[in-house]
């Protein structure tokens, strides 16, 4: 492949993808589980895979999204991004706030924890903490998506993982999933993995982005492409003329 033209940059951001990949395989998920109203388990991988991929954007989507704003902010004070799309962003960001992003930024080098890096960014703006209910869902959401990605089989009924899962759920009230069978399954993770779940992380991981962006005065790419760029399902929707708005599960 040949190279770029002269003075052609390629630097997109991934999070509105991530988002609307999580948002898009929740509902995916939803619509097997509106098709058995009888509650029928199997077959069970398409649905279990709609929710562990929503699941995992969700996540994916909180720590790129924060990872784009430092690194927009540090590669601005540089001279870069003239003219990119994603510039306006970060336009309303004060002198002071850049500084100290930048300072951070290069002093971790991003390789901070991802909670922590949005509770250094309202520091930065100079403004107070986001909510610690929304939070606490964060990191629940991570946590869940960490557990997936490095799953080790146990006993769930009796597993610390497990239960501590269970409760954090339960006390926020997340509908499990209603395709789970007559066998006594635990709660984690055959009873938690349903679109009720992929649902609601989907929400808490926008509650914090949401928030926070609040906070320090920024409208998020991903707000933007919604009103432009949010296709619905089915898959190929976006292909047909005056496809409609994609709503959230």
């Amino acid at each position: 492949m040949a190279g770029p033209e002269e003075g052609v940059i390629d630097r997109p951001h991934v999070s509105p993808w991530l988002l609307w990949a999580a948002v898009h395989h929740a509902l995916l998920a939803r619509s097997i589980e509106d098709l058995r109203p009888d509650g029928r388990r199997e077959p069970f991988l398409e649905h279990r895979a709609y929710v562990m991929a929503s699941l995992t954007s969700t996540a994916s989507f909180v720590e790129s999204f924060i990872n784009e704003l430092f690194q927009d902010v540090a590669d601005q004070a540089i001279g870069l991004m003239a003219g990119d799309f994603n510039r306006q962003v970060t336009m309303p960001l004060s002198q002071p706030t850049r500084t100290a992003m930048v300072a951070y930024w290069t002093a971790t080098k991003g390789r901070r924890g991802t909670l922590e890096k949005y509770a250094e960014l309202l520091k930065c703006a100079g403004v107070g903490p986001v909510d610690p209910g929304t939070r606490a869902d964060a990191r629940v959401v991570i946590e869940i998506r960490n557990t997936l990605l490095h799953f080790r089989p146990e006993d769930h009924f009796r597993a610390d993982k497990a239960r501590q899962l269970e409760a954090e759920l339960r006390r926020r009230k997340v509908a499990p999933n209603p395709l789970v069978g007559p066998a006594q399954r635990a709660y984690w993770p055959e009873h938690a993995l349903g679109s009720g779940l992929a649902g609601w992380a989907a929400k808490a991981a926008v509650g914090l982005t949401d928030a926070t962006c609040a906070a320090v005065g920024i409208n998020p790419a991903y707000a933007i492409q919604k009103q432009h760029l949010w296709p619905s399902i089915p898959p190929g929707t976006c292909e047909t003329e005056g496809a409609s708005t994609h709503s959230e599960p």
